[in-house]
């Protein structure tokens, strides 16, 4: 008798399960299932184009099976910033619409550590293709290893491409260089930091606006004053980067 009930249980076990899969939003021409809220997540941070045609490396490679509703979260910043700085420093912010390029900051945690990915989507095509930066800085934390995972999606393509790396104990900046030729979609940083509650991570993107040099582009310290409440380069370079509002998240 019981050896009958448990074969009922597990039937219905695998008849559920056949049920929950069915029931995807979504399924992408590489046949990627998303959940309502999957679909919503990347349209939210890049656009309703990528959540439809969502390859099986941007799924990986955006960690979309961590997309759970109620443990990941992001917040973002949509700006309109010309390439030629005001002379504002801009501080961290969480969300407001306009049509340049879009920044945004997602978490999600496990015990010991949260996986923080930086997400910068270009809206329209840089004029400028010289050293950008991208990097945060941290509070109340500190990272849990040195991985830093920063790719460029180009033309349909993802590509990790890195010329320099900052590192220091509130925070990290890589520095790499934009593509002179073909169609930049975005760029993506992802990085590990040790789960500490209410700890804060502010993230920047900047976009340089006129050519500097390797050396230039590096010569970065943190601070919560500087751009995106993140970066700040010598007064002496003059106006080089676009100063970015910066995005944050609470872990």
């Amino acid at each position: 008798m019981k050896k009958n009930i448990l074969k009922v249980m597990i039937i219905m076990g695998m008849f559920f399960s056949l049920n929950v899969k069915a029931e995807a939003y979504y399924t992408t021409p590489e046949g990627i299932e998303l959940s309502k809220f999957q679909y919503e997540t990347i349209t939210n941070i890049y656009n309703e184009e990528k959540a439809k045609n969502l390859t099986q490396t941007e799924y990986d490679n955006l960690s979309v099976q961590n997309m759970i509703e109620g443990e990941f979260e992001y917040n973002s910043i949509d700006v309109a910033v010309p390439e030629s700085p005001d002379g504002l420093i801009a501080p961290y912010s969480t969300f407001h619409e306009t049509s340049y390029k879009k920044l945004t900051i997602t978490k999600y945690c496990y015990t010991e550590y949260c996986e923080i990915s930086t997400h910068l989507v270009w809206k329209s095509k840089p004029a400028v293709k010289s050293y950008d930066v991208i990097g945060a800085r941290l509070l109340r934390t500190s990272f849990y290893d040195e991985y830093n995972w920063v790719i460029i999606d180009q033309d349909g393509t993802s590509t990790a491409k890195t010329a320099d790396t900052k590192w220091s104990s509130a925070g990290v900046g890589t520095v790499f260089l934009l593509p002179s030729s073909g169609n930049i979609e975005g760029v993506m940083q992802k990085l590990k930091v040790k789960n500490v509650p209410k700890a804060i991570v502010y993230s920047s993107y900047q976009h340089a606006v006129k050519v500097i040099s390797l050396s230039k582009a590096i010569n970065f310290t943190f601070s919560g004053t500087g751009y995106g409440s993140v970066f700040v380069w010598p007064l002496s370079y003059g106006q080089i980067y676009d100063q970015m509002g910066g995005v944050s998240i609470t872990l």
